[in-house]
């Protein structure tokens, strides 16, 4: 490769290092109108130089092709940026809506397509070769139809675009200069050098001297960019109204240089733009503007300057602000001075007009002050006193509460309108001048108040009062003797407020509070029981399983079970009770849950009491606990056998809730929707009032001391209201009692009913366990009944002495049974510390608690099994083992997936 040629490349790389670094530059200052679509077609630039300098480089035909074509994109966005930059510059981007954009991109794309599929079509080439040309082997190209197209197209773009940014420049109050001819000189070059190039006007047709004219191109574009700023500020600032503004203006650029002057500046300055233009103002105005230090802060000045002398002098108001880009940063200042001279001595003449004036209104101001003095005096008072007056009427009568006067007689002189609505009167006049005493239940209590009020002066308490309609009403009463300034009584006045419903929430809020802390403390003492329980009913079975079938003691030891399985009974109504037994919710039909006990409820009723289902076809579902629904059905028909000593009819109903009902449970505060109907109702002996209003306390009961405990209703009370539902009770003495469930209706198939399946045989095995238990009995239970099961046994009392038993033995253990809630270290903390030493552990847990306080343990997760204490042999044997053979293969090694699949099984604490 001779030297000419390798300075042809010399100077393709200089035009894409010119086109780069301009690129660089424009890209900083892209707030500018047409900025950013500057420097991309500069980026263009950038990749078509360096691109063709790769091509010439080549020495293969495939190589030269492919360089060609990496060229292309470039070539094709050429005509569209700079139609687009022009258009941007000349604040026309109205005319670029994105659809319009993607039209212009249509021919460019379909070109750039058809060149790298060149070979399948010979559209943009016919042929491709290597041909020699002086000293070099350049790729000489027959064009073909579509080559013609892309260039006519590309020739439209960068005509149209420049003529845009001729008019733009035209359009300018002053022509562009050497401004515009820079930048229209330095796109029309390549493209002319383009023309020689396609049309063989050279006699050295190769290379493609478009790249090369590039390098000179973009030193003009640059010269027009970084001299005359022409995507600086000056396109922003210098618009048409500018230069027809009276005002002022000269636009700085960001190190005080005069970028533009306005006519009006100009004249007002005695100056010519093209001689200012360029040059620092400190340097050309210091004599009118003074110093410019103040001008370096971003704020803006505000101030007035003096030019000329004697009458020529004239004053301007200077202004003085930054002006900032769209990034925040100081882009230059605007300084606008406005001729402020005539409104000046417009204000000096009104000055002294106005100080006149003055002078003769104060004159007359003071007459006219000290003859309405009096007036005013007396008028202000009055309206004083006339505003308190309304003011004090309005607010008697707008009192919610009810307000009355009386004379000393005690007849009634004034009611508000609250007095009038309580009392249930149609007017005021059918109450003014009767006796105080006649409102109330005892008038004689009514007299005493009265008197008291001329002995003390005021009284303050309770009274019953009564309607026009005869019903009664208990109200609060504060009444007080007024007196005037010498302290003289003149009449009585009192005000009224009706406490009936206070007094109903107060009763409502006590019984809460009465039923809340009696939940608390049954709940407390059921977990206590549980403990006892799962002793005593443990080591029964234990004994019971130990004895043959002929031993006399098994009857004995059997009453001992029946009677733990009714206390366990019992403390499960009292965790009812106190809301914390968990519930296991799925949906069911009520209609199967009383099928389901018709058998078991006729042994528990008497023979002489007939059992009616009268079961709804079409009733909906709802989501409860099975086994508490179960135990609310018990429960009442229970009751309902003791109302029928003499035998009876019990009917169990199941129906949909009437539109009525719904209605009036949403009056209630209940959620609303649609409910479902559950109806136990008997025709025994009924209750009163007085004991209907007591029936849900816990622990009242009307039976003989032996015969109830009194938690029966509570508990049914407590698992409806878990449930989401409400109850009624509907009973008159000697008629029977009905009681109503409402239950909330759900969307779903309702699972299948629970069957009885025989229990296998009691699970043994001969793996070893860990017992960690801080109760000693519970620990020694659960010890003894893995024993007897063939299980080696490991007890520790508490998780730190756990961990030092397994530290002091190699072998593995197989199943950790954990109580939950331990002193020192929770049940899960130490579950974890032992997966982490041994991987393939079972974890059992043990808790009585099932409610917040194990899921604060961290426990209680999906897939977590749950029984509630006392637990039995049988339960604790097929747990263990459930738990030891249950899903191994799934396991792998997974720690979290372990951690979640972690049984527990509810022993207490």
């Amino acid at each position: 490769m001779d030297p000419g040629f390798s300075s042809y490349e010399t100077a393709l790389l200089a035009a894409a290092a010119a086109s780069g670094v301009l690129a660089y530059f424009v890209w900083r200052n892209r707030p500018a109108p047409g900025a950013g679509s500057f420097a991309l077609l500069m980026l263009a630039v950038t990749e078509w130089s360096l691109g063709y300098v790769l091509e010439l480089g080549s020495a293969h035909l495939a190589a030269k092709a492919l360089w060609a074509n990496i060229q292309y994109p470039a070539i094709v966005s050429v005509p569209v940026l700079w139609l687009v930059f022009s258009l941007h510059y000349a604040g026309l981007d109205k005319w670029l809506p994105r659809h319009r954009l993607c039209l212009l991109s249509v021919i460019p794309v379909v070109t750039l397509l058809l060149a790298w599929s060149n070979e399948s079509h010979h559209l943009l080439w016919t042929n491709l070769r290597l041909e020699r040309t002086n000293s070099f082997v350049a790729l000489a190209k027959t064009f073909g139809i579509w080559f013609w197209v892309h260039s006519a197209y590309s020739y439209l773009l960068v005509t149209v675009g420049t003529l845009v940014l001729t008019r733009t420049f035209l359009r300018m109050p002053r022509a562009p200069g050497s401004r515009g001819r820079a930048l229209v000189s330095g796109v029309l070059a390549p493209w002319a050098a383009n023309l020689v190039y396609i049309f063989r006007l050279s006699s050295l047709p190769y290379p493609d001297p478009t790249a090369f004219v590039f390098a000179v191109s973009s030193l003009a574009m640059a010269f027009g960019v970084l001299r005359y700023r022409l995507l600086g500020i000056l396109p922003v600032a210098r618009t048409a109204a500018m230069e027809s503004m009276r005002d002022g203006v000269i636009v700085l650029d960001p190190l005080d240089r005069i970028v533009d002057v306005n006519p009006a500046a100009e004249g007002i300055l005695g100056c010519v733009a093209q001689n200012v233009i360029g040059r620092r103002v400190s340097q050309v105005f210091s004599e009118c503007f003074g110093s410019t230090q103040r001008w370096q802060s971003e704020a803006v000045n505000d101030s007035e300057i003096v030019l000329g002398e004697g009458e020529d002098r004239w004053r301007f108001r200077l202004q003085i602000g930054p002006i900032h880009k769209r990034d925040g940063s100081l882009a230059g200042r605007l300084v606008v001075f406005s001729d402020v001279t005539e409104s000046r001595r417009s204000e000096e003449r009104l000055r002294a007009a106005r100080d006149q004036l003055e002078l003769r209104v104060q004159e007359r101001t003071a007459e006219l002050a000290r003859a309405n003095q009096a007036l005013q005096t007396e008028l202000s008072e009055r309206e004083r006193v006339e505003q308190v007056l309304r003011t004090r009427d309005w607010a008697i009568r707008s009192s919610i509460s009810a307000m009355a006067l009386a004379d000393l007689e005690g007849s009634l002189t004034y009611v508000n309108p609250a007095f009038r609505q309580l009392w249930g009167h149609d007017s005021h006049e059918e109450l003014l001048g009767r006796s105080v005493t006649a409102f109330w239940q005892d008038q004689a209590k009514a007299a005493e108040i009265v008197r008291a009020l001329s002995s003390k002066g005021h009284w303050i308490g309770t009274l019953v009062a009564k309607r026009k309609d005869g019903t009664t009403f208990e109200v609060e009463l504060a009444a007080s003797m007024v007196t005037d300034e010498a302290g003289r009584p003149i009449c009585m006045m009192a005000s009224f407020n009706d406490i009936t419903e206070r007094k109903r929430l107060e009763e409502q809020l006590r019984q809460a509070a009465k039923m809340e802390a009696i939940g608390q403390l049954a709940g407390g003492i059921a977990h206590d029981f549980n403990n006892l329980l799962t002793v005593i009913n443990g080591y029964g079975g234990l004994l019971l399983a130990s004895l043959p079938p002929d031993d006399p003691a098994r009857q004995y030891l059997a009453e001992i079970r029946a009677a733990g399985s009714r206390a366990a009974a019992l403390t499960k109504q009292l965790l009812a009770f106190g809301r914390r037994d968990d519930q296991s919710m799925e949906v069911v039909s009520l209609n199967d849950v009383l099928t389901g006990m018709a058998k078991m409820l006729r042994p528990v009723i008497s023979e002489e009491i007939k059992l009616e289902l009268v079961l709804a076809k079409d009733l909906g579902n709802v989501r409860v606990d099975r086994g508490q629904i179960e135990q609310v059905v018990m429960n009442l028909a229970v009751n309902a056998r003791d109302a029928m000593p003499t035998g009876g009819t019990l009917i169990l109903e199941t129906r949909n809730a009437k539109a009525s009902e719904e209605y009036l449970l949403q009056r209630r505060n209940h959620e609303p929707g649609r409910y479902v109907v559950l109806v136990v109702s008997d025709n025994g002996c009924g209750m009163t009032p007085e004991v209907q209003e007591r029936i849900f306390e816990p622990f009242f009961t009307t039976k003989a001391p032996g015969k109830g405990t009194g938690l029966g209703l509570s508990t049914v009370y407590a698992i409806v209201k878990q449930s989401g539902g409400a109850i009624d009770v509907r009973s008159h003495p000697g008629q029977g009692t009905a009681f109503r469930m409402f239950l909330p209706r759900v969307e779903g198939r309702a699972a299948a009913a629970h069957r009885d399946v025989r229990l296998a045989p009691l699970p043994q095995g001969q793996e070893t366990i860990l017992v960690v238990e801080d109760d000693d009995n519970v620990r020694g239970l659960a010890t003894n009944m893995l024993r007897h099961m063939g299980y080696a046994v490991l007890e520790a009392v508490s998780g730190p002495h756990a961990l030092s038993l397994l530290r002091e033995r190699p072998e593995p253990i197989n199943l950790a049974l954990l109580d939950v809630v331990m002193p020192q270290m929770s049940g899960h903390e130490l579950a974890q510390r032992l997966l982490d030493q041994h991987d393939r552990l079972e974890v059992l847990y043990m808790s009585g608690y099932t409610d917040s306080t194990i899921a604060k343990h961290g426990v209680l997760r999906p897939g977590v099994n749950f029984m509630q204490k006392p637990f039995t042999m049988d339960t604790l044997a097929r747990k263990v083992r459930q738990a030891l053979d249950g899903n191994g293969e799934e396991r792998l090694r997974d720690r979290s997936y372990r951690s979640s699949r972690q049984t527990a099984m509810m022993s207490p604490r």
